[in-house]
């Protein structure tokens, strides 16, 4: 497969040669954010592919690595994303992990640049790579304190950065893209629009024509009639293939189930799981969304816990964490005078 002889090329040349490219030789990560989901992973690979076709079409000689953004010991809390990616034959032995590869290394031998994909801030420990930030692709509100001035910047509010990522794939047709990965970014996007349910409405028009579009070229004569029966693409049977393996933790800890979608928001951790939200009176009286909280007794000695069943299962972190945004940002801002 194409994709394979890609991310083996990465592989070979982080791991075999050390790291050891020629000074001032240009290198490219494509980073996704700390969650590392479904969509962020596969924007992050299929970016990194996309970017490194178009560069050799160009005869250029650019490296674009995709990185995951967690740690390689954290793969066992994602094993959607793993289940997904192998599925459709990405080699996941050789992908590239926040401790698998050395960027400070890099950036002191090589020109480093950043592509930052499905998020459009840095945390603290990343902080040093904003001045190698070249390209920003995120589908989230943009963050005043962030602006990205003279920095490339895809930022719209849509449902899934996949849509975002397929949008810039369909309009270029310098480079054949293998269907495998087409159906990542189809997956992806499924996911993240809950399979284009009415109630919530989570999507967008440009999510609905962007994945029509990724289906149409799926499902394209060329590939169809090299296909088996088994290997068509049913939209409803996908989404509901990942959503089941994302939703079984029976294989976690504790300790990993709290860990799974943990997101750190101004300096604090939240864990925030589809049974399980723990979280104060804001999120409580919240009514867009309505998270539908109901407090729930676990250990009657816990007086200082509170313990929340969401119901409202279809309101994501996405939706959450700008709550807590702006409920930090009251708190921890000076009070007025007066």
């Amino acid at each position: 497969m194409i994709q394979f002889t890609f991310f083996r090329h990465v592989w070979l040349h982080l791991n075999i040669y050390h790291e050891n490219f020629e000074m001032n030789e240009e290198v490219t990560i494509v980073l996704g954010n700390e969650t590392c989901d479904v969509d962020s992973a596969v924007c992050s690979l299929v970016y990194a592919y996309i970017r490194q076709g178009l560069s050799a079409v160009l005869q250029e000689t650019k490296h674009y690595i995709p990185v995951l953004n967690i740690n390689e010991e954290d793969k066992v809390l994602k094993a959607e994303v793993f289940y997904f990616l192998e599925k459709y034959g990405v080699p996941v032995d050789c992908l590239q992990f926040r401790d698998t590869i050395d960027l400070k290394h890099i950036r002191s031998s090589t020109h480093l640049e950043v592509i930052l994909v499905d998020q459009h801030t840095l945390s603290e420990r990343d902080l040093w790579l904003k001045s190698h930030v070249s390209e920003v692709i995120d589908h989230r509100p943009l963050d005043p304190d962030w602006d990205w001035k003279n920095t490339s910047k895809t930022v719209e509010s849509v449902a899934s950065c996949a849509t975002l990522i397929a949008e810039k794939l369909i309009n270029q047709d310098a480079l054949p893209v293998p269907r495998s990965m087409l159906i990542l970014l189809y997956g992806a996007i499924l996911l993240d629009t809950w399979c284009f349910a009415e109630n919530p409405k989570l999507y967008t028009e440009k999510d609905k024509i962007i994945v029509e579009e990724l289906y149409r070229k799926i499902s394209y004569p060329t590939f169809v009639g090299l296909l088996k029966d088994e290997e068509l693409i049913d939209g409803d049977h996908l989404f509901e293939d990942l959503l089941s393996v994302r939703c079984n933790l029976t294989h976690l800890t504790v300790l990993q189930i709290l860990k799974k979608d943990l997101k750190i928001s101004c300096g604090i951790p939240i864990p925030v799981l589809p049974v399980l939200v723990q979280m104060t009176d804001t999120l409580v009286t919240s009514r867009d969304p309505d998270l539908q909280l109901n407090e729930v007794t676990v250990y009657a000695n816990m007086e200082y816990i509170k313990v929340f069943t969401q119901q409202n299962f279809k309101a994501t972190r996405k939706q959450i964490l700008p709550i807590v945004r702006e409920f930090m940002r009251h708190f921890l801002s000076p009070p007025t005078e007066g």
